[in-house]
């Protein structure tokens, strides 16, 4: 928990997604004034579900709402593959053996409804003192005061913007866009849009149809894997919330409307062809009476900050997404928990800077190791390549083998297939935020006190709860 901040700042987060919203509740925990602005008329309530891996779920119970995780998460014990076009079984990986081995201080691997999850920071957040202004849309920053400025002309003030709003973010334009990875001949394997189409499903439907029963499970994640292309299957809420999706290379151009979960009955709308698919999973597709699409762009940042302005990215609007993957949710809650942690020790107004330059500083090595983590990943698993399909292939097998007797090897077979995900999933935000204070927040603060992380942490809970947002100071 966070200690209140010694100076209360005005922040404004635009996005009222999981990304915003968790970030403005921990940071009103930490005693700031918080505004959410969204351009939708009321709160997001996607259909889908979320997966939350232990670095997520480690978040959740760092900020006392283990009794939450419990009410609204069920637990997700494996991740099932398959052959896209014939259907045969390609392995499974036991999510319970590697939060055995890695997920101290987590609930493990969770799934929870999308909208269950809004709901419930909305009400935290209000809890906290974070007001919402619906229907209102941000367009990016004034000229003249690098404010928040509205479509209707409407010029909000803060100290710090939050910009929460997806991948096509408005502020994006304020950060210097470029390819951060490395790997250059990776990132060149990776197409630069996908197209994401989404259906909700329900088990009882499922179960009626003898094809399909014994296709999905409760409480597994399901991967089909083709070429170039990928299908999951969820269940959350004991099997009333059910998601079926497909990945595709996007080839088309990305229009504005593509930007957000749009509702369509016609999935090749979105280059999407399911006449590949082996016949179960094409019916499970059928089931659906309507879907919903987005169009992701792979454009990873070189940077989330805006060094001459007063903005910082997170969630989706920070992060490049290869969809489908159950790290990245947990990025956007740890970006939040970064932030609240950092400003819950700032003292002066004329520190601010700084302590944006600190969140870059400690964020952006992660999203990095993630991002080309995740490539690599993407690229094993649907690869049209034979010899990268069979080396997959191989390591999911003796994977099955390890899951069905664990003493029959030891842990080298889950470390060659998914080392890199073990890094990930065992980061705690809170020990990375505490450890970088203790080496650099005396430079910033120049001060002793709590520079060395040696005072106890106190709980932070905002004091003061009817900000006023005004056009100027």
């Amino acid at each position: 928990m966070d200690e209140e901040a010694g100076v209360s700042l005005k922040f404004v987060v635009v996005g009222a997604g999981l990304a915003g919203l968790a970030a403005a509740y921990t940071l009103a925990r930490a005693g700031h004034h918080v505004l959410v602005l969204e351009h939708f008329e009321e709160h997001i309530r996607s259909l889908g579900c979320v997966g939350a891996s232990p670095s997520m779920t480690r978040i959740l119970i760092q900020w006392g709402l283990k009794e939450n995780i419990e009410r609204l998460f069920q637990s997700c014990d494996k991740c099932q593959f398959f052959d896209a076009t014939t259907g045969s079984s390609l392995g499974a990986l036991s999510l319970h053996l590697m939060a055995e081995i890695k997920s101290e201080g987590s609930a493990g691997f969770m799934i929870a409804p999308h909208y269950d999850l809004v709901d419930m920071f909305l009400e935290l957040g209000t809890r906290a003192g974070v007001q919402y202004r619906f229907g209102v849309d941000a367009t990016g920053l004034d000229p003249q005061t690098d404010n928040v400025l509205l479509s209707t002309g409407e010029v909000i003030s803060a100290d710090v913007i939050i910009a929460g709003d997806g991948s096509h973010s408005v502020f994006r334009q304020y950060v210097e866009e470029d390819r951060f990875s490395d790997d250059e001949d990776l990132a060149s394997l990776i197409p630069p849009k996908f197209a994401h189409v989404m259906a909700p499903i329900s088990i009882e439907d499922i179960r009626k149809d003898k094809d399909l029963d014994t296709l999905c499970e409760l409480n597994s994640w399901d991967y089909w894997l083709g070429d170039g292309y990928i299908c999951h299957c969820s269940f959350s809420n004991h099997g009333k919330n059910g998601l079926i999706a497909i990945v595709v290379p996007y080839e088309g151009e990305a229009k504005p409307e593509h930007a957000e979960w749009t509702f369509c009955t016609d999935y090749k709308a979105y280059g999407v062809d399911l006449s590949k698919l082996e016949q179960r999973l094409r019916k499970l597709f059928q089931t659906a009476n309507f879907f919903y699409g987005k169009i992701y762009e792979n454009r990873p940042l070189e940077t989330i900050h805006a060094i001459s302005q007063k903005v910082i990215l997170v969630g989706e609007a920070a992060h490049s997404i290869l969809p489908g993957s159950y790290h990245y949710p947990a990025l956007a809650f740890e970006d939040a928990q970064t932030l609240g942690s950092l400003f819950s020790k700032i003292q002066k107004k004329d520190q601010i800077s700084k302590f944006l330059a600190s969140y870059e500083e400690i964020r952006q090595p992660r999203l990095k190791f993630v991002y080309e983590s995740e490539m690599a990943y993407r690229i094993r698993l649907t690869s049209p390549d034979e010899t990268i399909r069979r080396h997959r292939n191989e390591l999911l097998r003796r994977l099955s083998e390890y899951n069905m007797n664990s003493s029959s090897a030891d842990e080298e077979v889950l470390m060659e297939g998914w080392g890199t995900d073990f890094e990930i999933m065992s980061y705690d935000t809170n020990e990375q935020v505490t450890d970088w204070w203790r080496k650099y927040g005396i430079s910033i603060v120049g001060t002793s006190q709590d520079a060395c992380g040696e005072k106890e942490l106190k709980i932070g809970v905002a004091t003061q709860v009817a900000a006023q947002f005004v056009d100027s100071d």
